[in-house]
């Protein structure tokens, strides 16, 4: 986020980012509509959308220092297409991310989904070291007293994902990864295919949902 405040013109971006942020927040509450409120991002380039709205929480190059928002670099661009297309039908929530996805066209999705991509992952994360090692274990070994499988079968053995449908991991943001794991564990989110995600995280504890976490934010 200080990346966004170091100059007058930067400040102003990431200001106006905010406050499009509360208009979609609006349109998600159902208080509005995107073409009343001014949220139609008509022709806009990815580039265009990425430093008006996508980068005051994501990061310009998709390296989110806020560590409850996801990290976008380097990662599947078919995951991310499919991730904004359920945000737009509602088949995952969000009160920020529905109303901005639903703004989008597909082309657009297309070419934010290439755009991120593109950029490198840089890790900027800070996990607890002392769950690492237990992480270590249940994401390439899985945890056999609970038939937890590994999770590097699906995400890979450096958890930089299997295309099209695994995604990246790899220096992600521990409390993010974290909190859509519990959310999986809670069924408050079921956009997993076969409820694969749902089945897995509900046999984790919330002890062992951290370790993983660390250890992802620990890879690079």
């Amino acid at each position: 986020m200080s990346g966004y405040i170091a100059s007058p013109i930067n400040f102003w971006k990431w200001l106006n980012s905010l406050l499009r942020f509360g208009v979609v927040m609006l349109i998600a509450a159902g208080t509005t509509t995107s073409s009343a409120m001014g949220v139609d991002y008509g022709k806009d380039t990815a580039q265009k959308i990425v430093a008006e709205d996508c980068g005051a929480c994501h990061g310009i190059h998709g390296n989110s220092v806020a560590p409850n928002y996801p990290k976008l670099a380097a990662q599947i661009p078919h995951y991310i297409r499919g991730q904004l297309h359920d945000f737009a039908s509602g088949a995952r929530t969000s009160p920020i991310m529905s109303g901005m996805a639903k703004a989008l066209s597909d082309a657009q999705i297309r070419e934010l989904a290439q755009y991120f991509s593109q950029q490198t992952n840089k890790n900027t994360a800070h996990p607890d070291t002392s769950l690492v090692a237990q992480g270590k274990k249940i994401f390439h070994g899985g945890v056999s007293a609970t038939n937890v499988p590994a999770c590097a079968a699906c995400h890979g053995p450096a958890a930089i994902g299997l295309p099209p449908l695994y995604p990246r991991l790899a220096g992600q943001n521990p409390p993010y990864v974290e909190s859509q794991l519990l959310a999986f564990r809670s069924k408050q989110r079921s956009n997993d295919p076969r409820a694969m995600m749902r089945d897995i995280a509900g046999k984790l504890t919330a002890q062992e949902i951290k370790a993983v976490a660390a250890y992802l934010g620990s890879l690079p």
